[in-house]
């Protein structure tokens, strides 16, 4: 996905809408025990794909927590403490 190419979802719903982000070593690492030794794992896709990800999130100002060393009641409790009461 391109930064020109933003799903009409993520605009049309973009006050609900909360990024989360992972170093992309993790990422790579994560793929690697799914699809070991693919180019869907390799540490330059993922290093791409993060970055328009980022790219996108700053474009249109959507939060976004970076979550390689968060758990996913860190995650949770951060995400509910801002859009809990929405």
């Amino acid at each position: 996905m391109t930064q020109e190419n933003v799903p009409i979802e993520l605009t049309r719903f973009k006050s609900r809408v909360f990024a989360l982000t992972i170093q992309a070593e993790r990422l790579a690492k994560i793929r690697a025990s799914r699809m070991p030794n693919s180019k869907y794992a390799s540490l330059q896709q993922c290093q791409t794909e993060i970055r328009q990800a980022e790219g996108i999130f700053r474009r249109l100002n959507i939060p976004v927590m970076e979550v390689t060393a968060s758990s996913v009641e860190e995650i949770a409790t951060t995400v509910l403490s801002l859009y809990g009461n929405s």
